[in-house]
């Protein structure tokens, strides 16, 4: 085998090589969730304990207090999460800051919430 075959062939591998892996990329980047989807689930307010539900319906409860309404979280960076009482009154609009998938915070008219995914 020549050397100029070896070249060739190894050069054909890369090219094989870097598209398997910009195709395993785009895959695993397509596979990730949405902020709304990261938002949905059982969360605890750091700050008073209280558990709050967001579900992926749009759908929020304070299940303690009896409170519920419904939400709004744009796709865009950086999220902006809109909450609603039960009669569609915005109660208020703020930024999501996601700290992974199991934690978010956010400053809703002047009071910061940190909040932790519950089990």
């Amino acid at each position: 085998m020549t050397a100029e075959r070896i070249l060739s062939t190894g050069g054909s591998m890369k090219r094989k090589l870097a598209a398997i892996v910009i195709i395993m990329a785009l895959v695993l980047a397509c596979g990730g969730k949405t902020p709304a989807e990261r938002l949905a689930g059982s969360w605890e307010i750091e700050e008073n304990g209280e558990i709050l539900l967001l579900t992926e319906e749009s759908t929020w409860e304070f299940p303690n207090e009896g409170t519920s309404g419904t939400w709004h979280l744009t796709e865009e960076e950086p999220p902006i999460l809109t909450i609603y009482d039960d009669d569609g009154n915005v109660e208020g609009i703020s930024e999501v800051v996601f700290d992974g998938d199991d934690s978010f915070s956010f400053d809703m008219e002047g009071r910061p919430f940190n909040l932790n995914r519950v089990e």
